[in-house]
């Protein structure tokens, strides 16, 4: 099996009546085919082209799971409501095709792999309470250590970790064969202790990374 990870899509408002193939041509740009694709954090500042980004997501892979983070909270819409909503919207898509998984301090299975993570923040306080684009991040650091150590020292030890903040930042180890964070705009693959770290940010250029680079066969 193959996974596709990207994070800060960043995908803008757009009123275009035929957004699909709208949305069809970012996919192109960003993303390559795969059996899973792995999202961490930074879709987009707008709820409905959000979800109907992460829709068509499931109208082309066979496996969408994401986190959010970054621009994602920048709405005005509070956290509860905008879960609610998420999750009306991916109830009604055709059958057939996949839904949209969010990793919220949970784990979830694709074939034998275990994915976990968390996004980061908390979903029930009103992001601008946290101020988070301030310097002073430790509350926030601190939510997110604190759910991510919940959900990486249990058993089953997840392979793929997801989570807005690097494992360094957070003064974490793990033994998952991969963590993708979305956190900056950047783009890397360090190999460390035998395991590999991710940034695919999509608003990188002159990168000495290509797609395929981030076009992981698990």
């Amino acid at each position: 099996m193959n996974c596709y990870f990207v994070n800060n899509i960043n995908v803008p408002k757009c009123t275009y009546v035929r957004r699909a193939e709208w949305f069809d041509r970012i996919i192109d740009k960003y993303c390559l085919p795969a059996d899973a694709i792995c999202i961490a954090g930074g879709i987009s500042e707008y709820l409905d082209m959000e979800i109907a980004f992460l829709i068509r997501l499931a109208q082309r892979y066979p496996k969408v799971v994401y986190i959010l983070g970054g621009c994602d909270f920048k709405s005005d819409i509070p956290l509860a409501n905008k879960f609610g909503r998420f999750d009306n919207c991916f109830n009604k898509i055709q059958k057939n095709k996949c839904t949209p998984e969010r990793i919220d301090g949970n784990k979830i299975w694709i074939d034998k792999l275990v994915l976990g993570g968390s996004l980061g923040f908390d979903r029930y306080e009103d992001i601008k309470k946290w101020d988070w684009w301030s310097k002073d991040k430790d509350e926030i650091y601190n939510f997110e250590r604190n759910r991510l150590l919940s959900v990486i020292n249990k058993e089953p030890i997840p392979d793929i970790v997801l989570s807005y903040y690097s494992p360094d930042a957070m003064q974490i180890n793990s033994t998952a064969k991969i963590w993708h964070y979305g956190f900056g705009k950047k783009q890397e693959i360090i190999e460390k202790n035998g395991n590999l770290i991710l940034n695919n940010s999509c608003d990188v250029t002159n990168s000495k990374y290509s797609k395929k680079d981030f076009l992981i066969n698990l």
